[in-house]
């Protein structure tokens, strides 16, 4: 986690809120592999625990479908 902050705001209902980047590795190794798969999954998370990922087409949305916009 990098500590970087930005401001989203949910254009169907005003609501602004800070979230910050955050990221975790997905390791895969199994009895057959020849090597360790690493994966990393970047998003951006909230202190109240809400999450949002970027869209293969540049748009934030969240687990439910919402769109988030940067502010």
């Amino acid at each position: 986690m990098n500590g970087r902050t930005r401001t989203f705001r949910r254009p169907d209902t005003g609501e602004t809120k800070d979230f910050t980047v955050d990221s975790y590795q997905i390791d895969t190794i199994t009895h057959f592999s020849t090597q360790r798969e690493v994966a990393e999954v970047n998003f951006y998370r909230a202190d109240d625990g809400d999450r949002i990922d970027r869209q293969p087409d540049g748009s934030f949305q969240d687990k439910w479908g919402v769109v988030w916009v940067l502010v």
